[in-house]
């Protein structure tokens, strides 16, 4: 009886070492001296889309993403895009980074878990982040469902997994076209 205990302990101790072995490292991709900076503009960007306060979020929104739209036609772009009765798409309240990899644009795609709402429904699922480094700081091109928001993210854990599509983030964001 001990031996049997001795190797059931065993195995499930090498179990949970290899499975702390194999987590991955939601910011592998990105350079080790910035993403500490990413963090926190992550968090501001979903902070900003949370409170629905697109003044901050033009803020953060890359050379790409906003085009030549000013201040003033975003606000109103993603008021209209973004409206409480009736929205064209979903406001992001939460996004957890779980992988990165580097685009062809030269930013990078962050895969992580998100929820959002629309016309107060709640989403969750697989969303993906696009962010560039230009101006000595990281700014979005936008955020997008991978997919259908299936409400769950387990997909993300398994070291197979690859996004549905690969977006094309070199023009506006959706909401401004």
């Amino acid at each position: 009886m001990r031996m049997n205990r001795a190797v059931l302990l065993t195995f499930i101790c090498g179990a949970l070492v290899a499975s702390a072995g194999t987590a991955r490292d939601p910011y592998a991709s990105i350079p080790a001296d910035k993403i500490e900076t990413l963090k926190t503009r992550i968090s501001e960007y979903v902070e900003g889309n949370q409170r629905r306060n697109w003044g901050k979020v033009y803020d953060l929104v890359s050379d790409t993403g906003r085009g030549d739209t000013t201040r003033q036609a975003f606000v109103a772009r993603m008021e209209q895009a973004h409206g409480i009765s009736f929205a064209n798409y979903p406001d992001l309240l939460k996004f957890v980074p779980a992988r990165s990899d580097k685009s062809g644009d030269g930013g990078f795609d962050l895969f992580g878990c998100a929820d959002a709402r629309r016309e107060g429904e709640k989403y969750k699922g697989i969303a993906v982040l696009h962010v560039v480094f230009e101006h000595e700081n990281w700014f979005f091109t936008g955020w997008s469902f991978d997919g259908m928001a299936s409400g769950s993210c387990s997909e993300l854990e398994k070291s197979g997994w690859e996004p549905s599509a690969r977006l094309d983030w070199k023009h506006v964001m959706e909401e401004l076209r």
